[in-house]
């Protein structure tokens, strides 16, 4: 019954995520996918600016239509629906690892704590965000061809299996681009370890042909609007391409902790028949590092594209990680090595899609690895207990330490997700709320000063803002000092403000304070202003 433990779990979290008050990206999707006629979904999704760039996601553009349809436009109808997605992450997941060689208990632990990481939880929080739904088609489709895999080896093949293979690899196909390249990265890993199979490798040609086909047209649409890492930019250089690796690699790590890389690394060592006492000595050291000359590493999240403040403590990190998982992707037994091979392809094709494809996105987020989640905690939480229960002295002192700095890990982690997500939503609904009813003009400027917390027209309009085409939002990283005012704040390049248009200033930081004194400076005399 430990499925009922993923089941419980899986509901809190997404429940905990239901709140007053919206992101502010959640109705600038909404306005985007009103413009898509049903005859429409194949063709190309123009994400307009910041973004400037187009996406293939047919099947989340129906999802999404559908939703608003079923729950009225209800934004809080359509989070709970939509957050329940969790609770099939955490099932398949477990599913999954017990499929490929992980224990039980394992598999359970892992699918829990793989839930509580908050690029998952996000992604189930946010109803427009489907890269835990594509996650979910991808280790379904997993499951399927592993329970086919098991009927042809037991000489009871069926076909049910492999239909239900299909079913889900056309949902994963069609939710988004990353759960596609993802579902083909297991493929790849599950054909090549069983090369000798010609029928695996017909399946997974298949699948590239069929992937190849509904995605074709969007190998000759041009936005315009090219990013520095990619081959089509007249900048780029070689040197971009260890840059692409090093983003994408802080988002695995994100999602592990430098202890829990560490333990990727131990689990290699382990595999490699390195003696015991060799083993547990690394392990130890690893672990003392760790904890002895970690830095406090910040991380800048927008929308859970991470970057971390200390990048030299961040490679040592991926290092350990990525060497792990390499190791572990080419030792051992088959099952385990393939679902860590596909975390390693999965890595390389993240990398190297933005870099090869014109219209791949550079800001690679730690949410599209969703689906890679379960079995790196799974190989971290076995190589825990086993450095922790079969050993004596200060080997499992040092085991027990690791193990209660991993699980504090996954526990602030959810912890810190749902405080942070509870908090904002409602103070930015109030505010905005605020913004909205205060303006007198049908043309007013807005200046945002936070590039990560979404500020949209849509936004302001629905909570009965009256702006014309010619109001405009001008978001900036960029934030105000000293008593500078608003003329001051323009000359430095952060805005642009026009004279005798009314403009607003929205904060939006961790300790916004604009009482009326602060408000009269900022703005100074030569700009109307509303606070």
């Amino acid at each position: 019954m430990q499925f009922v433990w993923v089941i419980g779990v899986g509901l809190v979290l997404a429940l905990l995520g239901v709140t007053e008050g919206s992101d502010g990206i959640i109705h600038w999707v909404y306005g985007i996918v009103d413009s898509i006629s049903y005859t429409d979904i194949w063709r190309p999704l123009y994400n307009p600016e910041p973004m400037d760039t187009y996406a293939y996601r047919p099947l989340s553009v129906v999802m999404l239509k559908l939703g608003l349809w079923a729950t009225g436009r209800s934004v809080l109808a359509l989070t709970v629906i939509h957050s329940l997605a969790l609770v099939a992450f955490g099932l398949v997941g477990r599913r999954f690892l017990i499929h490929h060689g992980f224990s039980k208990g394992v598999a359970t632990l892992s699918s829990l704590t793989a839930m509580a990481m908050p690029s998952v939880l996000f992604s189930a929080w946010l109803n427009v965000e489907f890269d835990l739904v594509g996650a979910v088609f991808v280790l379904a489709a997993a499951n399927s061809l592993c329970t086919y895999e098991k009927a042809v080896s037991a000489h009871t093949p069926t076909r049910k299996s492999l239909i239900i293979f299909w079913i889900f690899a056309f949902l994963a196909m069609t939710t988004k681009e990353t759960s596609a390249l993802q579902l083909l990265a297991y493929l790849v890993a599950f054909t090549y370890l069983r090369r000798s199979e010609r029928s695996y490798l017909k399946l997974t040609a298949g699948y590239l042909a069929g992937l190849i086909v509904v995605t074709l047209p969007m190998h000759f649409v041009d936005s315009g609007n090219t990013h520095a890492f990619t081959l089509w930019s007249d900048g780029f250089h070689p040197v971009r391409v260890l840059g692409m690796l090093f983003h994408t690699g802080s988002q695995l790590l994100y999602l592990v902790s430098h202890m829990g890389a560490a333990f990727l690394a131990v689990a290699a060592i382990r595999q490699l028949k390195v003696d015991p006492q060799r083993g547990n000595q690394a392990a130890i050291i690893l672990i003392g590092v760790c904890c002895a000359f970690a830095p406090v590493m910040v991380s800048y999240s927008h929308f859970e594209a991470v970057v971390f403040s200390h990048w030299w403590w961040a490679l040592f990190g991926m290092l350990l990680l990525v060497a792990g998982v390499s190791i572990l992707a080419f030792r051992g037994e088959t099952r385990e090595r393939t679902a860590l091979l596909m975390v390693l392809l999965t890595l390389i094709g993240y990398t190297a899609a933005p870099i090869v494809l014109r219209f791949a996105r550079a800001d690679v987020s730690a949410r599209i690895f969703a689906a890679c989640l379960p079995v790196l905690h799974a190989v971290i939480w076995r190589a825990l207990f086993q450095m922790w229960s079969p050993n004596r002295g200060v080997v499992r002192v040092f085991g027990g330490l690791a193990i209660g700095i991993f699980a504090l890990f996954t526990v602030s982690s959810a912890f810190n997700a749902v405080s942070f997500h509870r908090s904002r939503l409602p103070a930015e609904d109030a505010a905005k709320t605020v913004l909205a009813q205060s303006f007198k003009m049908t043309c007013p400027a807005i200046i945002n000063t936070n590039a990560v917390q979404w500020l949209s027209m849509e936004d302001l309009r629905t909570r009965g803002a009256r702006l014309g085409q010619c109001a405009w939002i001008q978001t900036t990283s960029s934030n105000p000092s000293g008593d500078m005012d608003l003329r001051q704040f323009a000359a430095t390049g952060a805005v642009v403000a026009d004279k005798g248009q009314d403009t607003y200033l929205y904060l939006a930081t961790a300790r916004t304070r604009m009482d009326a004194h602060t408000n009269a400076q900022l703005l100074g005399s030569g700009v109307r202003s509303r606070k």
